[in-house]
């Protein structure tokens, strides 16, 4: 791992994503690390779904070891703004909705006997990669379900997939039985595939360095 004061310069990918195989929008993703603060990992999703169109702004901040800090959320859809705001104290959960000029907040205990709360996949690939089969299983909060989640992250080993009209090797992560990472020696993600309610999701890089060969 490397010490937060050396710090490691962000990255940033765009991809495409579609739903169920229909175009669903874009998104950015950049991770780094910051010297003296840990590590910063940011998405911006543009979402074009026919009509509905909003965009969701996030940043996950992570200590030494993996311990989540703070995530912020910034929904716009038209002139609607929601912004929510998540802050760890501990194995406690602080989460404020503001909408306008209501603001509410809410606490959430995690009462799991010997949890952890730090995700030490979040600095793989910053160095050497793991060793396959690596996990880390970790309890972390979710904004999406509004309750403390168990999740287990797999680094599954080297994967030749396609991307575009290139190919390339990829390390593969996956996230409990329903997630799919394909990632670069950096961590960036080439592709990921996610089951959901409403279909595969799927993200596909669109800047591929050069050198890239099909």
């Amino acid at each position: 791992m490397l010490p937060m004061a050396q710090g490691v310069a962000a990255r940033v990918v765009i991809m495409n994503a579609t739903l169920a195989g229909k175009p669903y929008g874009k998104v950015s993703y950049s991770r780094g690390i910051v010297a003296g603060k840990g590590m910063e990992r940011t998405t911006r999703m543009e979402v074009e779904d026919g009509d509905d169109k909003y965009t969701i702004s996030e940043k996950r901040v992570y200590s030494n070891g993996g311990v989540p800090t703070t995530v912020t959320r910034t929904i716009t859809k038209g002139d609607k703004i929601i912004n929510i705001s998540l802050r760890y104290e501990g194995h406690t959960a602080v989460v404020t909705y503001g909408e306008g000029s209501r603001n509410e907040t809410e606490t959430f205990k995690l009462d799991e006997e010997g949890a952890t709360i730090a995700d030490e996949s979040q600095f793989w690939f910053f160095g050497n990669p793991p060793d396959k089969g690596s996990k880390s299983t970790f309890w972390e909060f979710s904004l999406d379900q509004g309750k403390w989640v168990k999740q287990e992250v797999k680094y599954e080993g080297t994967a030749r997939l396609k991307v575009g009209e290139k190919t390339v090797d990829a390390y593969r992560i996956s996230i409990g039985k329903d997630v799919n990472f394909y990632v670069d020696e950096f961590g960036m993600p080439y592709k990921s595939v996610q089951q959901t309610p409403s279909g595969t999701l799927t993200l596909e890089r669109t800047d591929l360095p050069p050198g890239d060969e099909d």
